[in-house]
């Protein structure tokens, strides 16, 4: 018959432990951190060496930009001048249109500019 004597040796067996002391097998904080800093330093150097090149690489090619030419036209009084009378003609014929510079060229419900159905005095022309 199995006694509590043999079931206490088998799982002390099954476990890997005797008489209450750590597994000695799992556990090697040396090797832990010998091999966690030299994995961080490996990283270290390949990120810096590439970061390096890296820097190098665009160092040099800045040198390799064209130079680009811009030819600028001369300023001519005649010609600001045409632009602004075409402009003011515009806008003359805007405001005949629209109406005056302080009425909206857009209308409530499809209403006509420059027209006030109901005389309610939204209109400044109507004065």
């Amino acid at each position: 018959m199995i006694t509590k004597k043999d079931i206490i040796i088998f799982a002390q067996r099954i476990s890997g432990r005797r008489g209450g002391s750590p597994n000695a097998s799992l556990v090697h904080p040396v090797r832990d951190w010998s091999i966690g800093l030299s994995v961080m330093i490996v990283v270290c150097a390949g990120v810096s060496s590439y970061a390096g090149v890296l820097f190098v690489s665009q160092l040099n090619s800045i040198d390799s930009v064209p130079v680009i030419e811009v030819d600028i036209e001369e300023y001519r009084d005649t010609d600001v001048e045409n632009a602004l009378q075409t402009f003011r003609r515009r806008a003359e014929v805007f405001e005949e249109g629209y109406g005056g510079p302080g009425e909206s060229a857009v209308s409530p419900r499809g209403a006509v500019p420059g027209e006030d159905e109901n005389n309610t005095g939204l209109n400044p022309r109507a004065e």
